[in-house]
């Protein structure tokens, strides 16, 4: 009952923040239809973390992933995977959530490493949860990812 004191002010100050983000891009003139606008360039994978090695094992595999240490996305990009393996599972979430907010087609894969937030993975913004990075791999050859 502690933990959701915890995590649902988390929550309620992520949408918040999100709305403010939402009202910022419009005052900014940002366009909302990232599809249409051909400056944006489509890659495979987003990985969030610091282990390349998940990103190396795809390359080899001819898919295009990028890998960011902050919860962001690389300017004038998009993804049709999102992989949030950090050791923060709030910043897993986080990106987890931003990621099916701008595009919300795209698929996500969370690394879950505290057992108590388990539940809190369970939401539409995440399509897979993992508690080992190994499993990442079996996600992406089940959604047929990889070759």
């Amino acid at each position: 009952m502690e933990d959701l004191f915890i995590i649902v002010p988390l929550l309620v100050f992520m949408a918040i923040l999100y709305r403010w983000m939402c009202h910022l891009d419009e005052f900014c003139g940002l366009k909302a239809d990232h599809a249409q606008d051909s400056e944006y360039v489509w890659k495979d994978v987003l990985f969030f973390g610091k282990d390349a090695s998940l990103c190396t094992s795809l390359r080899t595999q001819r898919l295009d992933c990028d890998i960011v240490e902050c919860p962001a996305f690389p300017l004038l990009r998009m993804y049709r995977i999102v992989a949030a393996v950090s050791e923060s599972d709030l910043d897993n979430m986080l990106l987890c959530t931003l990621a099916k907010q701008r595009d919300p087609s795209v698929r996500t894969i969370a690394l879950c490493n505290g057992r108590v937030y388990r539940e809190v993975f369970d939401q539409p913004a995440v399509d897979a949860v993992v508690t080992d990075r190994q499993d990442i791999m079996k996600i992406l050859a089940a959604w047929e990812v990889l070759s």
